[in-house]
């Protein structure tokens, strides 16, 4: 199997070719920077609409993870602009790239996010693949178009997956990498209330996700990229702090949050989005880590007990009313 690939140099990116190399396909990376391997590289423009169509060949499968880093910056509406225009016009370019192939590749996969299903909390219903997009935030709108732009591919019979991903695990990127210098000086702690739920994987689980969905042909459409294990970000301090052997004592405010970030942290650090990842257990995929506990002690070589998500679900449990 051949494989085009966009935002190879992201954490995923990255993990994902790695893995996809082991297994003896060959990558092809679309790059936006000059390119340095003829063989494996080719330069792309999504914005300009620039690439050497010649170069785009007998590819049986492409998984697109391109676009502007949400977490990085403050979301000015220029920031805004370029998450939503990386994704969509991205997206917009490979669909016409892919018209112009003379043999077609077999399954699209594209990055996506788990904002598109709105709120819920601990008590709620996890989120399945089945569950309306009933979101409203910026995030939410971003997902909506960034899906939608990829339907010209599935009319034409392209098998098309959209990977509905909660926050990716791994001190190389993502939320950890920037959380773990924090709470290593001691210096961490809950967000807000702490009570909102956090859909989360580990780096080696989703690729994996990503590897099960290019080999089981029988999954299309929405795919939540979450572990079976939904936990409070309250949780998730209090597992953090065990594994860095670091107290976690100093929360920051919601209003100071809302206050200095907006819709960042409304989008990224407030919400409570509790999501199960039905349709890859429906379909035979194992998760490595599938707790918090063994995703933090297998990527941070740590030690954390196996009662700490479970006692701090317990502390947020209501008083029962006296009788």
């Amino acid at each position: 199997m051949k494989v085009l690939l966009t935002g190879s140099s992201g954490m995923l990116g990255t993990a994902l070719t790695k893995w996809l190399v082991r297994q003896g396909y060959p990558v092809v990376k679309l790059v936006r920077r000059p390119v340095k391997d003829k063989i494996c590289e080719v330069f792309w423009d999504p914005v300009k609409k620039e690439v050497d169509h010649s170069k785009l060949l007998d590819f049986d499968a492409v998984i697109h993870l391109a676009g502007e880093n949400v977490a990085s910056g403050l979301w000015t509406s220029g920031k805004k602009k370029k998450i939503m225009d990386s994704r969509v016009q991205s997206t917009e370019f490979l669909v016409e790239m892919i018209d112009k192939m003379a043999v077609k590749p077999k399954v699209f996969i594209s990055a996506s996010g788990i904002n598109v299903y709105g709120n819920n909390s601990s008590e709620d219903e996890p989120f399945s693949e089945k569950s309306p997009a009933l979101g409203k935030d910026y995030l939410s709108e971003v997902v909506k178009k960034w899906e939608a732009a990829a339907k010209p591919l599935k009319m034409k019979g392209i098998r098309t997956c959209h990977l509905r991903l909660g926050a990716v695990l791994s001190p190389t990127g993502g939320l950890l990498k920037k959380v773990l210098p924090i709470f290593k000086f001691g210096a961490g702690g809950r967000l807000g209330s702490g009570k909102q739920m956090m859909s989360w994987i580990d780096l080696e689980d989703a690729v994996g996700s990503v590897w099960h969905c290019l080999q089981t042909e029988e999954i299309e459409g929405a795919v939540n990229l979450v572990a079976p294990e939904c936990v409070s970000n309250k949780a998730f301090t209090k597992a953090l702090a065990k594994a860095v052997g670091m107290p976690a004592i100093i929360p920051t405010p919601e209003f100071i949050l809302s206050g200095f970030l907006g819709d960042m942290a409304e989008c990224l650090m407030l919400s409570s989005i509790k999501c199960a990842p039905l349709k890859l257990v429906e379909n035979g995929y194992q998760f490595k880590y599938p707790t918090l506990r063994e995703s933090l002690n297998f990527q941070l070589k740590s030690e954390v007990p196996e009662d700490v998500v479970a006692s701090t679900a317990e502390e947020e449990q209501p008083e029962a009313e006296p009788k």
